[in-house]
């Protein structure tokens, strides 16, 4: 009855953690754009789907490890790759996704099955951060890989857009630039500057009046803002085919390098986890002693042992 309840507890932790990690991809995809933000706040989805995979990897090295027959393990694995198909609409992709996660995880388990025939003292640092790194690394390129086809869609949908702050930011420095440049009393040359960024005459009527206004400084920047949207457009234009491959690439450095930072906690949380199930007596570790045959040589004065 234990070993039942052990084995549903640790099939639900995969499931969980596997719907966990679908749903930090799928916030991901709401916002494709969050990769050329310059606000930092954009980079918390990263952490949090980095932080998944973390949980994950975890959880898929329970049932690896303390799953006792491989058929147990094979069907909890496909039953789990099947997660895709409640995030995804479209049943091609969802089956695709759901098709390369098996194998990942397929390859992974066979990994930490011969990690635990030829470890010699069980230690989750050396027998596990391996195998749990490279499965990390392939669920990331899964990611990308959602992430560009997902994009591509997008970008068919909706076209090219660099994010609005980060426009609004370029030019709210450039009007502040300008502006601080201005006379106290605007004269024709001061005046014809901000022409050529498109102001009415109500807008330079109140430059006149106040060089240093508030409402000129926002209509400059929204002015400037959407120029420069305009601009990079026209430019982006002929390469457009190539925006998602460099927006993938992006998308995969920064979250491989978020997952590479932070790895080192893994193997820290399985030994705590590993030592809280042995004084629980859900798991159990043995000591041996091994045997060591030596060669003895032996002279006429003295015996030398082999070393």
């Amino acid at each position: 009855m234990l070993v039942w309840l052990k084995l549903s507890f640790f099939s639900l932790f995969l499931l969980s953690a596997n719907y966990y990690f679908y749903q930090n991809v799928v916030t991901i995809l709401k916002n494709p754009n969050f990769v050329y933000s310059v606000d930092l706040e954009t980079l918390y989805p990263i952490i949090y789907l980095a932080f998944s995979l973390y949980i994950l990897s975890i959880a898929f090295s329970f049932v690896a490890t303390l799953f006792p027959k491989n058929y147990l393990k094979i069907g909890l694995i496909l039953l789990t790759s099947l997660t895709p198909f409640l995030f995804f609409p479209r049943i091609e992709f969802a089956l695709g996704i759901a098709f390369t996660q098996s194998v990942v995880l397929l390859l992974s388990m066979w990994d930490v099955q011969n990690h635990l025939k030829n470890y010699f003292n069980f230690n989750p640092r050396l027998v596990f951060s391996g195998s749990l790194h490279s499965l990390t690394n392939l669920l990331a390129i899964l990611v990308a890989g959602i992430f560009f086809f997902s994009y591509s869609q997008y970008i068919d949908n909706h076209g090219f857009e660099i994010p609005e702050e980060v426009t609004r930011e370029i030019s709210s420095y450039t009007v502040n630039n300008v502006m601080s440049q201005l006379t106290q009393t605007p004269g024709s040359e001061d005046l014809s500057k901000l022409k050529q960024f498109g102001l009415n005459e109500a807008a330079i009527k109140k430059v006149q009046k106040d060089f240093s206004g508030e409402d000129v400084k926002t209509q400059l920047t929204t002015i400037l803002s959407k120029q420069l949207q305009s601009t990079i457009k026209d430019l982006i234009k002929p390469y457009l085919g190539y925006v998602p491959i460099v927006t993938t690439v992006l998308v995969y450095v920064t979250l491989a390098s978020v997952v590479g930072l932070g790895f080192f906690l893994v193997p820290l949380l399985l030994s705590l986890i590993y030592m809280l199930l042995e004084k629980a007596n859900i798991v159990k570790f043995e000591s041996r002693t091994q045997i060591v045959k030596r060669l003895v040589i032996e002279d006429s004065n003295k015996k030398v042992s082999g070393q």
